[in-house]
């Protein structure tokens, strides 16, 4: 199999590193316009299948496009009738037009285009897919996530691109919030409501933080708190009716049943059973990378076609993001 990479630094050559690794990959051609910028780079020494182009016509299975967001609705237009196949970071497009201009693709190129939100292959998401369909650990209630660090007080981010842009899909609203609005979009359906709060706590214009507060039907609820401006935490909790789960920097643990009582007969806290534990979040987050970047090479090797409801949720979590209306600074 033969493969086309659009980008190569930061999270494209954490892409790399796992493409590399795929027996069925028998060479990637990494791509960048400026070849001066990319022979610098290095990257193809980072395995003997990597060879270098800024020709956007080469030959290939399939394309992955792992650039700028600004630039993803470009590259699927310049390619989809190039290449059979082509895999786009999250976010699908960078405005709301492009996000019309991807609904308005033939079914063909639709069924053979990937969406990496790879938060739906998290060791949460496979037992919430399971355990909510099910009924194991009974209804939902609310959903819970909080993810922060504390880049913005590096010196770093004055000049970082997160700090110069006050738009949604930039902002850490974009950037981050979109994984867990996709996420619960994923598991709960469309929200029936969305608000997002903005705040920034540095001496920047750009909002370093947001809360988000999503409703659902039967009225589930989720929050999300994210900042750029705190210590690092990564964790979540789904309350359920008749058990929880409690995800805490890598580590998952589900609680049930509801029915779980002290000597004295008064409601304790459920037995815990452990589902999954990483070393850290970053590894968490890696094999569920991992299991998304898999998914596509296997229906790549099959020749075979992704779910249009895969493609239609992708959008409609890409175009939340630009609903101002429900979105307040």
């Amino acid at each position: 199999m033969r493969l086309l990479l659009i980008g190569y630094k930061n999270h494209s050559l954490r892409i790399l590193n796992l493409l590399k690794e795929f027996p069925s990959v028998r060479e990637i051609r990494v791509y960048h316009p400026d070849r001066k910028k990319l022979e610098a780079s290095g990257v193809d020494k980072v395995s003997p299948k990597v060879s270098l182009t800024d020709d956007l016509n080469t030959s290939a299975e399939a394309a992955l496009i792992t650039s700028p967001s600004a630039t993803h609705a470009d590259y699927i237009r310049r390619l989809q009738e190039r290449t059979p196949y082509l895999f786009c970071e999250k976010p699908p497009a960078a405005t709301a037009d492009e996000v019309g201009y991807l609904k308005s693709l033939p079914a063909a190129i639709k069924k053979s285009l990937y969406f990496n939100f790879n938060y739906r292959f998290t060791e949460l998401g496979v037992y919430l897919k399971e355990g909510l369909s099910s009924g194991k650990i009974g209804r939902p209630l609310n959903f819970h996530f909080t993810s922060t660090n504390g880049i913005a007080f590096k010196e770093a981010f004055q000049k970082d691109w997160r700090a110069k842009s006050r738009d949604n899909l930039a902002g850490i609203f974009g950037n981050v919030g979109i994984h867990y609005i996709d996420f619960c979009q994923w598991l709960l359906g469309r929200p029936r409501e969305m608000r997002v709060e903005k705040s920034s706590h540095g001496a920047w214009e750009t909002p370093d933080s947001a809360s988000i507060f999503m409703r659902f039907a039967d009225g589930v609820t989720a929050s999300i708190f994210i900042s750029y401006a705190t210590p690092f935490k990564n964790s979540g909790e789904v309350l359920c009716d008749d058990g929880y789960l409690v995800l805490d920097n890598g580590r998952l643990d589900v609680y049930t049943p509801r029915e779980s009582f002290d000597a004295s007969g008064r409601f304790t806290t459920p037995p815990k059973k452990e589902i999954a534990k990483y070393p850290s979040s970053l590894e968490y987050y890696n094999a569920s990378l991992q299991k998304s970047v898999a998914y596509f090479i296997d229906v790549v090797g099959k020749k075979g076609s992704f779910p249009a409801e895969n493609f239609d949720l992708s959008l409609a979590s890409n175009a939340l993001i630009f609903e101002d209306s429900r979105a307040r600074q």
